[in-house]
């Protein structure tokens, strides 16, 4: 049984979750008072038995919430079977929804919740069918799907020059690991010589220029490329410094973006900015 514990104020939004849930659970497997107590019904006896066999406690938290002497008792009532009974125990879970801008209560201090609050009602249903469904919860899903990429990007200065050009200087930096024949391709929507890239680091490198140069060959969407092969190995102590160069009187209101890609042979690995950003629009 999943028993939901709110506030009458708080229907306006629960009652989306507790429909979401009786449509993928069954309303005989939800505990929620608009259907599960019936007219002439006793409250505290029906709650009493949905509270006995109920396995997923959400308790609905906001200030009207934790002003409720009825909600107290529901959560108060099953966190006691939770302690006292150490049989049942391993089936039962008692999940806290943030769902305001209040402060937990220390008795739930430890317990991780769900923030509605933050994450929206969409997300938080989604979040509460995967731990009814035994998932893990979409931070830690996202955390693995999130791939490691060893280096970043950072805009260190910009300024306009007196021919009216901007100028841009990017840093590349390397996070962990030594980095070996590192290639970083620059695609930008604009040609050269409106555009321009250069290498501000003294060393062995290649570089090259490109025109029509397709960023993901199942789009179809080409760019153009400045290419620079760095022919030593790069730590993280070693900091790449490069200057970009944009003619605004020729570009006015077309707008520049550009990305910065790692290039290992036939594939490319997204370089984000410090800023979480995958691309950089002037």
């Amino acid at each position: 049984m999943i028993f939901i514990s709110h506030t009458f104020t708080d229907k306006d939004f629960v009652n989306e979750v507790a429909l979401q849930l009786k449509r993928t659970y069954g309303k005989n497997n939800v505990f929620y008072d608009t259907w599960s107590i019936e007219f002439g019904e006793s409250i505290i006896a029906r709650m009493n038995e949905g509270l006995t066999s109920t396995q997923y406690f959400f308790l609905f938290i906001t200030k009207e919430s934790l002003e409720s002497a009825h909600v107290e008792r529901e959560w108060q009532a099953f966190l006691n079977s939770y302690l006292t009974n150490k049989k049942a125990r391993e089936g039962l879970n008692f999940i806290p929804v943030l769902c305001d801008d209040v402060d937990v209560p220390i008795i739930f201090n430890d317990l991780v919740y769900i923030n509605c609050y933050t994450n929206g009602l969409e997300v938080t249903i989604e979040e509460i069918n995967r731990f009814i469904e035994g998932k893990p919860n979409l931070a830690t899903e996202n955390m693995y799907k999130e791939k490691f990429s060893n280096l970043y990007a950072e805009v260190i200065s910009q300024k306009t020059n007196s021919d009216n050009c901007l100028e841009l200087e990017i840093e590349v930096g390397i996070k962990r690991f030594i980095e070996n024949n590192l290639t970083i391709e620059f695609l930008s929507n604009i040609k050269n010589p409106f555009y321009k890239v250069e290498c501000l680091v003294s060393g062995m490198y290649e570089h090259g220029y490109f025109e029509g140069v397709a960023e993901n060959k199942h789009l179809g969407l080409t760019y153009n490329s400045y290419l620079y092969k760095f022919n030593m190995p790069i730590d993280k102590y070693e900091k790449l410094r490069f200057k970009i160069y944009i003619d605004e009187n020729k570009i006015s209101g077309l707008g520049l973006d550009f990305k910065l890609y790692q290039t290992k042979g036939e594939s490319k690995e997204l370089i984000k900015f410090a800023n979480g950003s995958k691309i950089l629009k002037i």
